[in-house]
């Protein structure tokens, strides 16, 4: 079961009625995949009421929450991945599940060209070219 606190559904409205166009395109897409979620057969999906009024950051109120009800976190935010673990809150990051998971299904090699520096930390435009076992590429 997926536990979705009311908190973090106006943070995400909030997110996707801002004025900055990345924000408003994240937020737009956290709702929608939660809108997703919620009508497959494969996730059941709660939203729950409960909130930390006293604590105003929504990360730490999550931490709170996951105390409460013994739950797993499950973000891919790399800082409140940190902060889980400071906190001994279990943590699924869902960018560590795409990398393990890539690595163990996708063992083809990839050169990557960053063609331009994204508007945030560790983002950018790329081109790829892959390179095959024999097609005389350098090998990643």
């Amino acid at each position: 079961m997926l536990v979705v606190p009311e908190f973090v559904l106006r943070e995400l409205q909030v997110v996707a009625d801002s004025t900055d166009g990345s924000k408003r395109q994240r937020g737009r897409r956290g709702l929608d995949m939660l809108q997703r979620m919620q009508s497959s057969t494969h996730f059941q999906v709660q939203i729950v009421p409960d909130d930390f009024p006293s604590i105003r950051e929504v990360d730490l109120k999550l931490l709170e929450l996951a105390k409460k009800w013994e739950a797993k976190v499950v973000t891919n935010d790399f800082n409140l991945n940190k902060v889980c673990h400071l906190h001994h809150v279990e943590v699924l990051n869902i960018n560590d599940l795409a990398n393990a998971l890539s690595r163990l299904c996708f063992r083809e090699r990839m050169t990557v060209l960053i063609l331009k520096e994204g508007k945030e930390y560790n983002q950018g435009c790329w081109l790829s070219r892959r390179w095959h076992h024999g097609g005389g590429g350098p090998r990643a």
